[in-house]
């Protein structure tokens, strides 16, 4: 259990009966309350491309959901404000862990790809745990002291004291955070109940 930077109480569970009886609550201390699932660890996100622009989500949510017996939670679309392309890719997030190479629309084979979220990083003093917008350091990225202007020191990483900056791709704090960050593929589909943490949300 842990609080949110909102003021939300996080429950973390792998037991899906504390997860339902978490859901059925109504009061804690006699302070009304809403629990909901937030889909971390119990979904999975995909890119399909080649999508026409006037074809409507809702209708393509529900070809991929009735050709590939997939219970879709979300769908995106990535186009540029004003943009007059004719066709798109869309993001996909469904229940569940576990991804084919391609799903079935419209009589035809659409190869996917997985979606990895991007880690998130300060741009001000590079840590992983906060955004940019809740920092008030300002931390030099090649030698990682508490300045402003243009550095000609030594590089020296905050993350891992090595000689490089704190933006390098050889960095292995870098590396470790991106690996965590990307989901491992299970060899084989199973029920998304099974084997997952489920994440509950009090408001």
């Amino acid at each position: 259990m842990k609080f949110s930077r909102k003021g939300k109480l996080i429950f973390s569970t792998a037991d899906q009966v504390c997860a339902a009886q978490i859901l059925n609550l109504d009061k804690i201390l006699d302070t009304p309350i809403s629990a909901i699932v937030t889909f971390e660890n119990i979904t999975e996100r995909f890119l399909i491309f080649d999508i026409p622009t006037n074809l409507q989500l809702s209708e393509l949510a529900a070809e991929i959901m009735h050709k590939n017996d997939m219970e879709v939670v979300e769908l995106r679309r990535f186009v540029k404000l004003n943009s007059t392309q004719e066709f798109s890719p869309v993001l996909v997030t469904i229940l569940g862990t576990f991804l084919l190479d391609s799903i079935k629309i419209w009589f035809t084979n659409q190869k996917i790809r997985q979606f990895v979220n991007r880690v998130r990083k300060c741009l001000h003093c590079y840590d992983f745990t906060h955004a940019a917008r809740v920092c008030d350091r300002n931390i030099c990225p090649r030698c990682g002291v508490n300045n402003e202007g243009l550095c000609h020191g030594p590089e020296k990483c905050i993350h891992c004291a090595g000689p490089n900056s704190a933006t390098s791709k050889i960095c292995p704090v870098i590396y470790l955070n991106k690996k965590k960050n990307t989901r491992v593929q299970v060899q084989k589909p199973s029920n998304y109940w099974r084997g997952t943490t489920h994440i509950c949300s009090i408001i």
